[in-house]
């Protein structure tokens, strides 16, 4: 772990369509073909590898997206309260002169059973300006920006903004949520 440079937040979009492939579940024949409601046949699992409703089932028909799904055996607990030592989208932000307020998230490792560390820690800025490349082989992020994987390639630092407040971004952009609830960067 380390608390010397912020984590890297992911700005992911997930764009699913309806491909009208039918994936076989592990009852079915294991000779059967995959049928599409298009003129190709795309082998088991479509052209986005996610199982669809079977195709005379009917728009309204439930996926079978659990068949394959193991349980973990995960203990019942309760998430972490997020750790908050100050304020990012605050002036003043709560932290000592020097130190920059940013948001972070630490995702669990291990056997899949624990829970993401959310919060907002005081750490010294970086010198890496908005729009460019950020990280451990570039540099972090000043104060007012956050390192993100987003649309462009590679980590970048953006502004943050509130995603549920008043527009602050400049002309052209919006304010897109982070991974932490109550953040989010211009893009």
């Amino acid at each position: 772990m380390r608390w010397g440079a912020p984590y890297y937040l992911l700005l992911t979009v997930f764009v699913v369509g309806c491909g009208g492939t039918t994936k076989r579940g592990i009852d079915d024949d294991p000779d059967a073909e995959a049928v599409t409601n298009s003129n190709s046949t795309t082998g088991s699992g479509g052209t986005t590898g996610l199982p669809d409703a079977e195709p005379d089932a009917g728009p309204d028909a439930a996926m079978d997206v659990v068949s394959d799904y193991v349980d973990p055996g995960c203990p019942d607990a309760a998430p972490p309260a997020p750790v908050i030592e100050c304020e990012p989208l605050a002036t003043p932000d709560g932290c000592e002169d020097g130190l920059a307020c940013f948001p972070y998230i630490q995702r669990p490792g291990g056997d899949g059973c624990g829970f993401e560390q959310y919060g907002a820690r005081c750490l010294q800025p970086g010198l890496v300006p908005l729009g460019e490349r950020c990280g451990s082989e570039f540099g972090w992020c000043g104060a007012g920006s956050l390192c993100v994987v987003g649309a462009l390639p590679g980590a970048r630092c953006l502004q943050l903004c509130d995603p549920f407040g008043p527009n602050t971004c400049p002309s052209g952009l919006i304010c897109a949520a982070v991974d932490v609830e109550g953040y989010g960067v211009c893009g």
